[in-house]
């Protein structure tokens, strides 16, 4: 295959040197192909992107070396000028250039088509090549990016670090520079009242490692970062500008936040992005961590932690360190070892969006070759009319290279123009996608069509117009005009342009094919994925999620009471039924796992037990989500830490646990066999709840009640008869009249929670979906001018037949039967791809498979059907070919 594609360069490469002068090639032409065959052969310009590298080199130097050699050998007959008249570029260019406006002009059926087509087709991959070169190619704007890591337990990506296993890994390793950062939601007061904003509490040298340069005032000292230091803060500068004025007096005054007072010492650059992959987006207020309120000797894991690889280190050397350092911890504590993960930054900021990027450029991919395979027979469908155009110029002593240049000229022109209306397509498709953000996109908002954007649309619109220009000179060029008269290469009737054409038509079918398959699979797993049993009730439920800041070092007994008082408050709103509230919320994104033991379970020498998600809930919670209960009771009032200690299971633990018994009544353990945890005893089963995700697999769970391990913060859920969105003012007055330093972070239906979550796959769903209903109606232009022409080209034969007794049903399914074998062709081929690569969006669906039948049977269906509908009309008119009219044809 690569020999073949490497041969078939060549030949182009040929064809191309033949734009040359005669006397040029006749001396250098074997030197310039051998100079070709080295250029090809060197190291770096193997993989994709040399051979990228390699292509723009040879285009450069083509052109450049094409002008010198025009500019000083005019040696090309020009036919503008007469025969045996000779013309340098200079000259020759223009009248090119007027002679592709002139024909344009007179051929509109042909040019506007041809633009819009191109201009729709090359904009979409632009836009895309902005968009995936913006997300996954281009580098993060810190300074050496590629020296960023995001260091933290967990086997597939870092997770959340303790605050003291962060002390060790800062103190003893060599290999890596390590900061850490702990997002807060938190208040700051102002004249007009208290607001909530996001705060980052940061760990010293986090700037320094991240590599961002002061902006206005100061950046944290040493000093700062102690924990008996006045307390100082760093203002984000979308904050600084919308809070504050940009006003620069607001360095060194004091700012009320979270019921302290801090001090301004400096505003962040405002080309500072906060790494997305520490989940710091949208910070707006930045404080030591010392003044956060953490226990920095506290062993829960709550520190998302950023490193910066040592000189000329790889990865995997702060990775053996830190396991090393990791493991020397946990056997001090005698606690299970940990496996620390160590990945670039880049990677794990763009890994989630790596896939969905490369099958949505793979789908631009197939959308740009059906619009070239469009144009290119709307080409052969011109050159096959201009036939006799151009055997009058060579019997006028038009050369073959003049015309070839004539023919290049043309499809540089068209595809020059196309590219420009490609890049006001493509600002205006970047602009959409950036407005319907689904919120999962990594470092979309910094999407723009810039200089490599406009130079990738450059190469295309040059790419597109060679291949435009050299179809015309792959067909026959020089025929004499009498000798052209009486051949059948009339436009539409030559077998040799009528193959060519169906297979174009064919592998336009096949793309398309291919394309909506994977929209249909798409829809289909949407539909399966809003259909799905979640385990609750989203509907007529509201949530709010309150924070209790960290710096409020409130007594577990006092904070127990102020949320309790909390959820009583808002139960007594008119509208609410009932109100709940637990640590977390389905779909959060850090879910808690912890290992649960049975009592009896018995586990072989380095075995661990079984795990599942911790959730700790208040009573009221499972009947305010909707989730119902199967067996036992639900947790009550008298569920407190003073109290034996319960815990509810879900369905799925219950079975994998006790399979075909009660569990009610039965003790399990939560943490390690080797911890000394107590023993709680199974008191109700609930209905299996997603929590991971809605495409998530149902996974085993336990509850325990939240007053007897109470959090800082709780979200709350409320049920009542009324609209879930008009309950939302009430409920934040309600916490305001039992707390007003309690903040809000974050508010919503619980209908909008759960379609956040699946807005992602609905928006890749509509991208795809789109790309596909482009395709079918190109893939209907195509049959219907392919049967149309051929139609055309073949009036005098049908005119015979219909003279010879055949009926217009003959020649209307005889016409039809042609399409079917274009449509036939092309889905076969298409299926048989589309099976064979199914396996891309096997991540990507939910309850199907790549290779579902039904999917592949209605979209081929549907396909089909498109097809023959194109071909209807052309077949129809054949039918109605006057038989008088026909044989006139001639």
């Amino acid at each position: 295959m690569k020999r073949a594609l490497s041969t078939l360069a060549e030949r182009i490469y040929r064809t191309l040197l033949r734009l040359y002068p005669r006397r040029f090639r006749d001396e250098f032409e074997d030197d310039l192909v051998r100079a070709y065959r080295d250029r090809v052969a060197e190291d770096r310009h193997r993989g994709p992107l040399g051979r990228l590298r390699l292509l723009i080199y040879l285009a450069a130097d083509f052109l450049t070396s094409l002008v010198a050699v025009h500019a000083h050998d005019p040696t090309a007959t020009s036919f503008a000028h007469g025969p045996g008249s000779r013309a340098t570029l200079a000259d020759s260019v223009p009248l090119d250039l007027r002679h592709a406006l002139r024909s344009y002009r007179r051929d509109p059926v042909f040019a506007l088509p041809a633009f819009l087509t191109l201009a729709v087709g090359m904009g979409a991959a632009t836009a895309m090549f902005s968009i995936a070169d913006g997300i996954t190619f281009q580098a993060l704007p810190y300074a050496e990016p590629d020296r960023l890591v995001v260091a933290g337990p967990g086997r597939e990506r870092p997770g959340l670090t303790s605050p003291a296993d962060f002390r060790e890994w800062r103190e003893r390793a060599s290999t890596i520079t390590v900061a850490a950062a702990l997002p807060q939601q938190s208040t700051l007061r102002g004249d007009d009242g208290v607001i909530e904003v996001s705060g980052v509490a940061i760990s010293p040298d986090f700037f320094e490692v991240l590599g961002v340069e002061r902006g206005i005032g100061r950046a944290f000292l040493g000093a700062d970062h102690a924990a008996d230091a006045p307390p100082t803060a760093l203002l984000g500068h979308g904050l600084w500008t919308r809070r504050f004025g940009a006003d620069p007096s607001v360095l060194g005054r004091p700012l009320e936040l979270n019921g302290r007072l801090f001090t301004v010492v400096g505003v962040l650059p405002s080309d500072f992005v906060p790494p997305e992959a520490l989940t710091l987006e949208g910070a707006q207020v930045w404080y030591p961590l010392a003044h956060s309120g953490t226990d920095l000797t506290a062993r829960t894991y709550s520190l998302r932690v950023l490193g910066r690889l040592s000189e000329g280190v790889s990865v995997q050397a702060p990775h053996e360190e830190l396991q090393a350092i990791q493991s020397a911890l946990q056997a001090e504590r005698s606690m299970p070892d940990v496996n620390v993960t160590v990945a670039p930054l880049h990677e794990v900021t763009v890994a989630a969006i790596t896939t969905p990027m490369r099958i949505l450029l793979a789908a631009v991919g197939l959308l740009v070759l059906m619009t070239l395979g469009n144009v290119a027979n709307l080409v052969l469908l011109r050159s096959a009319r201009r036939a006799r155009e151009a055997s009058v110029r060579s019997a006028l002593g038009a050369s073959r290279g003049r015309q070839i240049r004539r023919a290049l000229t043309e499809g540089l022109l068209l595809s020059s123009l196309s590219g420009v209306a490609a890049v006001l397509v493509a600002v205006v498709a970047v602009g959409v996608v950036q407005r319907v953000d689904p919120g999962g996109i990594p470092r979309l908002a910094e999407v723009g069509v810039d200089a490599r954007a406009l130079g990738f649309a450059a190469l295309l619109s040059f790419a597109v117009g060679l291949l435009l220009g050299l179809i015309p000179v792959a067909r026959r060029t020089g025929t004499p005009v009498l000798l052209d008269r009486g051949t059948a290469d009339r436009t539409g009737s030559s077998r040799r342009l009528s193959a060519t054409r169906t297979v174009l038509v064919a592998g336009q079918v096949a793309l398309a094919a291919n394309l909506l398959i994977g929209a249909g699979l798409l829809v289909n797993s949407f539909v399966r994925l809003n259909n799905t049993d979640l385990g609750f009730e989203a509907e007529d439920a509201a949530w709010l999620e309150l924070s209790l800041p960290t710096y409020r070092r409130v007594p577990l007994d006092e904070r127990t009471r102020l949320y309790e008082s909390v959820l009583l408050r808002l139960g007594e709103i008119d509208a609410v039924d009932v109100a709940g509230g637990g640590d977390d919320l389905p779909f959060a994104p850090d879910r808690r796992e912890t290992w649960a033991s049975r009592e009896g379970l018995t586990l072989d020498d380095g075995e661990n037990p079984p795990r599942a998600g911790l959730h700790r809930v208040t009573p009221g919670f499972f009947e305010a989500l909707g989730t119902s209960l199967l067996g036992g009771r639900a947790f009550t009032a008298t569920d407190r830490a003073d109290s034996e200690p319960v815990a509810i299971v879900n369905g799925t633990f219950a079975r994998a646990q006790w399979p075909g018994q009660s569990p009610l009544g039965r003790r399990l353990r939560l943490g390690h066999p080797t911890e000394d945890t107590p023993w709680m005893t199974v008191v109700g089963v609930v209905d299996d709840v997603r929590e991971a995700a809605p495409s998530a697999p149902v996974q085993s769970e336990v509850y325990i009640p939240w007053m007897q391990a109470p959090t800082l913060g709780m979200s709350i859920v409320v049920r009542g008869g009324a609209d879930p969105g008009t309950l939302l003012p009430a409920l934040r007055r309600a916490v305001r009249e039992v707390d007003p330093a309690l903040p809000v972070d974050r508010a919503g239906t619980l209908a909008d929670h759960v379609a956040a979550h699946n807005v992602e796959p609905r928006f890749y769903m509509l991208l795809l979906t789109s790309f596909a209903g482009v395709a079918l109606v190109l893939v209907a232009v195509g049959v219907y001018g392919t049967m149309a022409y051929a139609v055309q080209g073949q009036r005098h034969a049908l005119g015979v037949r219909l003279a010879l007794g055949a009926t217009r049903t003959r020649v209307l399914v005889a016409v039809l039967r042609q399409g079917a074998v274009i449509m036939a062709l092309g889905l076969a081929v298409g299926c048989g791809v589309a099976l064979l690569g199914g396996r891309i969006l096997e991540a990507h669906v939910f309850e199907i498979t790549p290779t579902d039948p039904p999917t592949l049977f209605v979209m081929t269906a549907f396909l089909a059907m498109i097809g023959l509908a194109a071909s209807w009309f052309p077949a129809r008119r054949a039918a109605s070919t006057e038989v008088v009219d026909a044989l006139r044809v001639e």
